[in-house]
């Protein structure tokens, strides 16, 4: 009788997962490693880019520690989902604490810690920082589009002014713009490089679309930097849904040299 219940009283292995079961369990490891990897890479990302000088300003604390958080907290549910597909009977207590704890840190990090210098509140909105050389304050309520590549960065803000257009008297828009772009390959010096600038913009008739009726420019001097202020007035006619009518655009435009850093910086706004 003894025997009987002693027999009765060790551990019995769990039954293998079907099939589908593992089908489904090897999904979500190898989903859970996907973003555990993104989180990983994104968080050495950071932590490098902090050792960039013109780069810390678009990176932050809290950013790398959610970023690693999300990894570890991933990684470890990975592993419990593999375990499981391999028939490991109850999760393992130890990577479900490091998961979800993982987890709470990155959350509780992203939340708490200041965000990245290049999206700090301002008075006016969101001071945005273009590739760590410039910042813009951008104005509350308008639509904003980013632009990436090799040798530029941008961003473009645009409002219209009434939501029905179908009037004539209706289409007035405004348009804000800051870029940032590479100059490492800019032979001429600053002042020719100016002139050069204000000959093509001066020039520009978008095919006979534009035909201008003024244009001043100036050396700007308090922002710090080597600068040259343009401005332009034109007559556009070719506004495809009125082909007709003759709209005023008004551009007003700055462009410097970085003080410190090969890059041009271009700002401008525009009403039209």
């Amino acid at each position: 009788m003894n025997d009987d219940l002693s027999a009765l009283a060790h551990p019995v292995a769990p039954p293998a997962p079907s099939r589908l079961r593992r089908l489904e369990l090897t999904g979500l490891a190898l989903l859970s490693f996907g973003i555990a990897a993104y989180g990983i890479l994104s968080a050495a990302s950071g932590l490098f880019l902090l050792t960039v000088p013109e780069k810390r300003d678009i990176v932050s604390a809290g950013a790398i520690l959610f970023a690693a958080g999300v990894g570890v907290g991933t990684s470890a549910f990975g592993l419990l989902a593999w375990r499981a597909r391999l028939g490991g009977g109850r999760p393992w207590k130890l990577l479900t604490t490091i998961g979800a704890a993982s987890l709470v840190v990155g959350l509780v990090a992203a939340a708490v810690l200041p965000v990245p210098p290049a999206y700090r509140a301002s008075a006016s909105g969101l001071l945005v920082d273009v590739d760590g050389a410039a910042s813009i304050a951008g104005p509350i309520g308008w639509a904003e589009k980013r632009n990436d590549d090799r040798l530029t960065h941008s961003i473009a803000f645009s409002r219209d002014l009434f939501t029905d257009r179908s009037k004539l008297e209706n289409n007035e828009t405004l348009r804000a713009d800051l870029t940032v772009t590479r100059a490492d390959g800019v032979r001429l010096d600053h002042q020719a490089f100016f002139a050069d600038v204000l000959a093509t913009v001066a020039a520009d008739r978008e095919g006979g679309r534009l035909t201008q009726t003024s244009f001043t420019s100036r050396p700007e001097t308090s922002l710090g930097a080597e600068c040259m202020r343009y401005d332009r007035v034109v007559e556009d006619r070719g506004v495809p849904t009125y082909p007709n009518a003759v709209f005023i655009l008004a551009n007003y435009n700055v462009v410097c040299f970085h003080p410190t850093r090969p890059i041009v910086v271009t700002a401008g706004w525009s009403h039209r």
